[in-house]
């Protein structure tokens, strides 16, 4: 972000109180919703906060990042004092550096592992890291975590920093395209460099990740197989619509647009020959074949910074849903973009730095100064959402039983809340309806206190059990918990224990009680342990006493483990060193040989030394290569 231009902007920004409609198209109307918000403060006194995020795991728990190298936790309408992550040692901070993100694996729940994005102390390089959390503390993280990938950076400023996975289950980067004025080293058009690029990763296959075979730069194709889209100059962050699972990113400009992006597999949006809509360089009449512009944009006029946003998908706001949020650094203001369409929603004195997402859908906006806001409607506003139907037996068979039920979890503001029957009195055998209102707001919720009789079992077995076979041996010892039981149920047996040898594939593990005939069904799933060994390649001709004429064909011949679960093969042909010819090979061709005629370039007259280099792909993705540098040679046609 542009924060040395903060306080120019901001007292051009308070003559710009007016709340405008901005309309992108000729032909595009303008937004008749209401789209009245305001921001309830939820969190303070935070270290340089720059992203809000959730764990995916139910908790109702919010992770808060601070730019200084820590994880916060807020939970309960409380901000932990101890944090969940604390790498202040390994990062460098100031300006655009520091702890930029984090983002939790999809299976974060069983698998604990999630990611975090900083610059590396000393040389301020880019870090994708992976941490777990703690087996004993689910609000602590260990300690010690692993580098994924590292990227250099040759000034301070653009770094991006944004991770976030998507609806296919790889991992999302954003990257800036390393600072510097109107990117000097030309990184955001250049597809062998990482920098100023989106970049997706399978981050659950290959040491320590590997690329999607669909990105548009895998394999053979020249550029780099990491890049999912290009021409950025620094995307600082980026979103998924949970509904629709477009990809919007907010790119800040140099000196004149601030833009908004749908980011698709191969897109090129721009930088550095565009700047939003305009040419950058040159200032007029740039090549714009094969770029994508931007669905938003502003000018200086309105900031300088632009923060992106989320689609909102929340429940406390209906008549917003679909609005796409984002913000300014500079100048506080909140935008909304919908239907072509985007508007002025709220003037802050913010230093916007983020905005973030809980797992309701709710939609937060992160203030750089310290404190965390959640969006929410200018009127009080409540949501109720009751707990589920408390079912219980008549334990003494006198026909009730004393019954306590939690509270129902509630959005918005609510104030106090009336039952149609307390918790903790004495409910009848049968069903009982319980009501819930709240005093303001005019939320209501409802469910059911259940009291069976005495000679009743009911078993609730615990959910689906997945894990891996970790030593490759075929089966795995799994544990797991008692079923909860009402009722009467006497002993529980099952068709196979907890603490059992249980085979590759799926078990159906079947609980009974021994009396009343209570029963359940759950399953234990045990995966193969993924393949991460590269598979091996010898090369067997041509070989150094071969020699080949211009225009003939020739055929390579190799050997490769995993020969039968080969995916497909590149082969690199290189002549003295000098230009290197790539030849791909049909996917789902194995086997070990292959025929081509290749053909001596015009100006190669002299006798050349050529080398054979072939990559074998397995069906796991993972990369072997024969690195014997198989050398022959190619004579000139008489």
């Amino acid at each position: 972000m542009s924060y040395k231009k903060l306080l120019v902007v901001f007292v051009i920004s308070l003559l710009l109180m007016l709340v405008v409609t901005f309309n992108l198209s000729t032909n595009a109307e303008v937004e008749q919703t209401d789209f009245n918000i305001r921001l309830q403060q939820i969190a303070s006194g935070l270290s340089s906060p720059l992203y809000v995020t959730h764990a995916g795991d139910e908790s109702g728990r919010l992770f808060i990042v601070e730019q200084t190298g820590k994880v916060r936790i807020f939970r309960n309408g409380t901000l932990l004092t101890d944090p969940f992550l604390d790498i202040s040692s390994l990062i460098s901070f100031g300006g655009e550096r520091g702890l930029l993100s984090v983002a939790f694996h999809p299976h974060y729940s069983s698998n604990r592992r999630f990611f975090v994005n900083y610059t590396r102390a000393g040389d301020g390089a880019t870090i994708i890291a992976e941490y777990r959390a703690s087996t004993d503390n689910p609000n602590r993280a260990e300690p010690d975590g692993r580098v994924v990938l590292m990227i250099p950076q040759p000034f301070s400023n653009h770094n991006g920093g944004q991770l976030q996975f998507g609806k296919d289950g790889f991992l999302y980067i954003g990257m800036g395209d390393g600072g510097g004025a109107g990117d000097p080293i030309r990184a955001g058009q250049d597809i062998e460099n990482l920098l100023g690029k989106m970049l997706r990763i399978d981050i659950d296959s290959g040491s320590p990740y590997s690329s999607p075979r669909d990105n548009p730069f895998f394999g053979a194709t020249p550029g780099r197989d990491e890049i999912f889209a290009l021409g950025f100059r620094n995307p600082f962050r980026f979103s998924f619509d949970r509904k629709t699972g477009e990809l919007y990113a907010a790119d800040v400009g140099q000196n004149r647009r601030e833009e908004i992006d749908i980011v698709v597999r191969g897109g090129n949006y721009g930088w550095n020959r565009m700047e939003g809509s305009l040419c950058f360089s040159p200032m007029s009449n740039c090549d714009r074949t094969g770029l994508t512009l931007p669905i938003a944009e502003y000018g200086r006029d309105l900031g300088c910074s632009v923060s992106g946003g989320y689609v909102y998908r929340g429940k406390l706001l209906p008549e917003i849903d679909g609005v796409y949020f984002f913000g300014d650094f500079c100048t506080g203001r909140i935008f909304g973009f919908k239907d072509r369409t985007f508007r002025e929603m709220l003037k802050t004195e913010l230093n916007i730095s983020s905005f973030g997402e809980d797992e309701d859908g709710e939609v937060y906006v992160v203030n750089l100064a310290g404190t965390v806001s959640r969006i929410v409607a200018p009127a009080p506003r409540c949501l109720l959402t009751c707990p589920e139907d408390v079912e219980v037996a008549d334990t003494d068979g006198d026909g009730s039983e004393v019954v306590s039920f939690d509270l129902p979890k509630s959005l918005g503001e609510c104030n106090t809340l009336s039952f149609s029957r307390a918790s903790g009195t004495t409910f009848p055998v049968g069903t009982t309806p319980i009501t819930v209102n709240s005093s303001t707001g005019n939320a209501t919720c409802s469910f059911n206190v259940i009291v069976r009789p005495a000679n009743f079992c009911s078993l609730t077995c615990p959910k689906d059990i997945e894990v891996i076979d970790e030593d490759g041996n075929g089966s795995e010892v799994v544990n797991f918990t008692d079923p909860k039981l009402i009722g009467n149920c006497g002993s529980i047996s099952y068709s196979t224990s907890s603490g059992s040898v249980f085979p590759i594939g799926v078990t159906r593990v079947v609980a009974n009680s021994s009396v009343n005939q209570g029963t359940c069904i759950f399953n234990v799933t045990v995966r193969p342990k993924p393949d991460t060994t590269a598979p091996t390649v010898r090369i067997i001709s041509p070989n150094g006493g071969e020699k080949v004429r211009k225009g003939e064909a020739f055929t390579i011949n190799w050997i490769s483990s995993d020969n039968t679960s080969l995916r497909g093969h590149d082969i690199l042909l290189s002549i003295d060193g000098g230009a290197t010819y790539p030849i791909k090979i049909a996917e789902g061709l194995s086997g070990s040989s292959q025929s081509f005629v290749f053909t001596v370039p015009n100006d190669q007259e002299k006798t050349k030394a050529a080398k054979v280099r072939v990559i074998a792909i397995d069906g796991s993705g993972n990369r072997g290569q024969d690195d014997s540098d198989t050398s022959f040679r190619i004579r000139k046609r008489n």
